[in-house]
């Protein structure tokens, strides 16, 4: 079994993947009590425990459709497949006999709901699904190539105790020619990667198991992260998908900052011609502005990351400014910006009705001071850093304290930890004065048990169990999580002054936002 770090990365590769190439959306978190590690699936309050399970059965034949072309209604093939590559036994991956039943049969896992009345599906990790999740992600780089090679393959039984997934090709050649683009490529783009990762046998190529370095899988989903937040450049009339993440952003900061987002400003980087930078606005009094130096602060606390700078010399049209205070926006051209807001957004959305990630309007952030806890004794957390420049933030730690029942499952979120030898110098600002030692999520368990009759659903057993109430009690921050700023000082202005900013009215003429 790798380290927790390893399956942390893991755990953000599959979501990153997955949202990518739009093949399904999954919020997965990985949280654990004492050594035991858990993945946790949340779902918006108006699902019903019928449409979670339809959910979750859903992601297997979703991805073996996307990685291998099978027909939509084609059952039988996708269940024959997915024995070839996955671990049927075990999540995400499961072979699901009656989904119809609850709980799923065979289903290793339980069920809870909070206080806000949201299903979460728990999950332990063992051995069946630490291999689901390294197969997938290099399914998903060989999927990568073969596209670029505009080639096909045919998936073969192998060895699951040396290998995660094979392609056999035509002929000889072809699988030379997948060989040398795929370590090229290993090369040019990622970091720490293993050394001899292939297998190459006659027309038949095996990744072997060697991806246990969380440093290596990081750099995978840093730039297929990267690669999604320069798309979210386009108009969001152009692409709803775009819309819907743009959408997210504003919700989610609005929601830990209390500052109200109208929309986005698209703006190029010097030299290119291709948008890569948001520059929010905001509405003062109805007029719109872009955001002060105290608001860019505030969102960048949020994210535990200087991801709101100022980008006025990088930017290439001229846009109405406020005195000094700057053009403060994401440069999504920044892997390790584009990193952080990906992530962040993507584990702290909930799965809706429709399947696709959204953010709770009704989930609250709050800030909590720091409670003793073993579990935290001796464990070092870093805050992702910046590879132009070098961003490290100070490291945090927190826990969420919440009354619940006795006897209740109890879940410990798992510290998000990011190395980099690169100093501190881009994150000019500090928030480590400012009083909030800790901050996580307010997901509290409910006063009394909830069972399945609080939640709204069309098809229900009289013979479904009672859901267990969702206790956080013992729960360990989690650096992916958004932090709340309504208290990032002590003391707090009761309006944010924007220096230098004597009137809106030359704002008339800001760009349609996006």
């Amino acid at each position: 079994m790798p380290n927790r770090e390893t399956v942390r990365a893991l755990v953000s590769a599959f979501n990153v993947h997955n949202y990518a190439r739009n093949t399904v959306k999954t919020n997965f978190t990985l949280q654990s009590r004492g050594k035991e590690d858990y993945i946790v699936v949340s779902f918006d309050k108006s699902m019903g425990t019928y449409q979670c399970r339809r959910y979750l059965d859903s992601i297997k034949r979703k991805i073996i459709r996307e990685f291998y072309g099978i027909e939509k209604g084609n059952k039988a093939e996708i269940l024959d497949t997915a024995k070839l590559i996955f671990d049927v036994n075990s999540f995400p991956f499961e072979n699901y006999k009656d989904v119809e039943s609850f709980p799923l049969k065979n289903y290793k896992g339980d069920w809870f709901v909070d206080k806000q009345g949201s299903i979460k599906f728990v999950t332990s990790v063992d051995d069946g699904v630490i291999f689901n999740l390294k197969s997938h992600l290099a399914s998903s780089l060989a999927k990568d190539i073969r596209e670029d090679m505009q080639i096909s393959s045919t998936t073969v039984p192998f060895n699951k105790g040396k290998y995660l997934c094979c392609s056999k090709f035509d002929n000889k050649e072809l699988s030379q020619q997948f060989k040398s683009k795929f370590l090229s490529r290993m090369r040019e783009r990622y970091e720490n990667v293993p050394k001899k990762p292939l297998k190459v046998k006659d027309n038949s190529v095996y990744i072997k198991d060697v991806f246990d370095d969380a440093r290596f899988i990081d750099s995978v989903t840093r730039y297929k992260a990267w690669l999604v937040g320069m798309y979210l450049g386009v108009e969001s009339s152009a692409n709803y998908k775009v819309k819907l993440f743009k959408d997210m952003i504003i919700e989610s900061i609005g929601q830990a900052t209390r500052v109200t987002v109208a929309g986005f400003i698209r703006n190029f980087p010097l030299n290119e011609k291709t948008a890569k930078i948001l520059i929010p606005v905001v509405l003062d009094n109805g007029e719109p502005r872009i955001l002060a130096s105290e608001e860019a602060l505030k969102l960048s606390y949020a994210f535990n990351y200087a991801v709101f700078n100022n980008l006025y010399s990088k930017v290439q049209a001229e846009l109405p400014i406020c005195g000094d205070s700057g053009i403060y926006g994401i440069d999504f051209s920044n892997k390790e910006i584009s990193h952080c807001v990906i992530t962040k957004i993507i584990k702290n959305s909930v799965i809706n009705k429709d399947h696709e990630l959204s953010i709770d309007p009704e989930l609250r952030f709050r800030a909590l001071s720091r409670s003793p806890s073993t579990e935290l004794s001796g464990m070092k957390l870093e805050s992702p850093t910046c590879s132009q420049g070098g961003v490290k933030d100070s490291p945090r730690q927190g826990s969420e304290k919440e009354e619940g029942e006795e006897g209740l499952r109890l879940l410990n979120y798992v510290n998000s930890v990011r190395t980099s030898d690169r100093p501190l110098t881009d994150l000019s600002y500090a928030t480590t004065s400012c009083g909030v030692p800790g901050i996580s999520r307010d997901l509290s368990a409910g006063e009394g048990t909830l069972t399945e009759a609080n939640i709204p659903d069309q098809k229900r057993s009289s013979s479904i169990p009672s859901l267990r109430a969702w206790d956080s009690s013992t729960f360990l921050n989690s650096e992916d999580s958004l932090k709340d700023t309504e208290n990032i000082c002590n003391e707090e202005p009761e309006k944010q002054q924007v220096r230098g900013c004597p009137e809106t009215s030359k704002f008339k003429h800001i760009p349609s936002l996006t």
